[in-house]
């Protein structure tokens, strides 16, 4: 082991150099081989998996529970305040995934927003008209719904593959995701989770 000069000053600072080191290695996972797009003129997209729920397969409408409303409270209100302005958001006819969408509106003051596209974007549904409309997309969207929608729909926009995972929604309900682009050509803008 190291025990020359400024040894604790090596113990102070390795940590930080492993922890940016295993950051970027996620990141360059997530990336993959795409190149992020060019400034300027780029459409932001924002996926949301919906809040805390019970088991949906014992109750298929079932509502968030209060953990799962107070999530949403606080993502609606750090969304507000570093300015996010999505002219679109849409979410699923699932009951805690329309609450979880107007909810998070509610607290951005953007309840004129919400909307239901006319296609299915349950688990299993096919991303192809969603895909679609996000390439063709001119300003910010967003999305509140099933973890595995848009999962694949991320790796998709991202590395050309609905099967590559471009991000990872943990530990799970009301986890954020970003992605930035236009046209086929998207990269991870951000990851955040918002659960606590």
């Amino acid at each position: 082991p190291y025990s020359g000069p400024g040894k604790e000053s090596f113990r102070t600072w390795m940590p930080a150099v492993a922890g940016m080191t295993a950051y970027l290695q996620i990141r360059a996972r997530q990336l993959g081989s795409v190149k992020p797009p060019k400034a300027g003129g780029t459409v932001k997209l924002f996926l949301i998996h919906h809040a805390e729920v019970p088991n949906t397969t014992e109750n298929p409408q079932a509502a968030l529970t209060t953990k799962g409303r107070e999530q949403c409270d606080r993502l609606g209100d750090r969304l507000r305040t570093i300015g996010v302005t999505p002219t679109r958001i849409l979410h699923s006819d699932k009951t805690w995934c329309i609450e979880t969408a107007k909810r998070i509106a509610a607290r951005m003051g953007m309840e004129d927003k919400l909307e239901q596209p006319p296609y299915g974007i349950h688990t299993g549904y096919p991303i192809a008209p969603f895909i679609a409309e996000v390439r063709q997309a001119k300003s910010d969207l967003m999305m509140c719904g099933h973890t595995e929608f848009i999962t694949r729909a991320a790796g998709m926009l991202v590395a050309g593959d609905e099967g590559r995972k471009a991000v990872e929604f943990r530990p799970g309900f009301n986890s954020l995701a970003c992605l930035q682009g236009e046209g086929d050509k998207w990269s991870v803008f951000r990851s955040e989770e918002h659960t606590s």
